[in-house]
């Protein structure tokens, strides 16, 4: 579901008037921060509502913790892990645990590796495709660095709005409004309730939480006993 819903999925296209270049140069500011600090730390609270001011229909988290070249993504029951050495994936749902040893085999892209959260995504958009389509984006407000960007004439949406915090360099939260006339008129809002630098992450990436070798074999850790267990072979 939330694949569904996440940048990467949604080929958003923009302007680039005065007001869009300034929501690029915002952008470029906070990938910039991502991209010098030596950790960052991301957690999203992603809510679907039947309509704007409606029901409450779905509920998900997702997160990303980067450190160097290396990401945990959560993607509500999806844990996909990516070091210099291995690469896993955990679905919690299906009780599945796939552990690839990256000396062993070449690893394929990974279409869910989303290690700056797409925020460079949202800025590759403004750039390439500013020529193409006309929209129309508006700085709502700038209270004391607290930016909140309005986007409209997206096709199949009504409106987007984007909440930045360029004091922290860091995104506060992201609505869609869907175009009633052409989908089931669905409101998103992923709420980024933590957006850290800087943080000590060597702990989450101690595999030893997940598994451990004995013999020349994988054996999984406690939390993961009854998992399925898959590997490169």
């Amino acid at each position: 579901m939330f694949q569904k819903i996440s940048f990467i999925t949604l080929f958003i296209l923009f302007s680039f008037t005065l007001i869009g270049q300034d929501l690029t140069k915002d952008f470029e500011e906070i990938i910039s921060k991502m991209e010098t600090s030596k950790s960052v730390s991301i957690q999203v609270n992603v809510k679907m509502y039947g309509s704007k001011g409606g029901s409450l229909i779905y509920t998900s988290h997702a997160s990303v913790d980067k450190m160097g070249e290396d990401y945990i993504n959560v993607l509500s029951e999806m844990v996909f892990i990516s070091t210099n050495d291995y690469s896993l994936k955990i679905d919690h749902e299906e009780k599945a645990v796939l552990i690839i040893n990256k000396k062993n085999i070449e690893t394929p892209k990974d279409e869910e590796k989303i290690s700056e959260y797409d925020v460079k995504r949202l800025r590759d958009f403004l750039i390439t495709n500013q020529n193409k389509v006309i929209y129309t984006i508006s700085l709502l407000s700038n209270s004391s660095g607290i930016k909140t960007y309005s986007i409209s004439g997206v096709r199949g949406m009504k409106e987007m709005l984007i909440t930045l915090d360029m004091n922290n360099k860091t995104i506060k939260k992201v609505c869609y409004e869907y175009d009633s006339r052409e989908s089931n008129s669905r409101y998103i809002e992923l709420e980024y309730h933590k957006f850290i630098y800087d943080v000590n992450l060597s702990q989450k990436f101690d595999l030893s939480s997940y598994f451990r070798i004995e013999n020349n074999k994988y054996v999984l850790s406690t939390a993961l006993q009854g998992y399925n267990l898959y590997t490169e072979e």
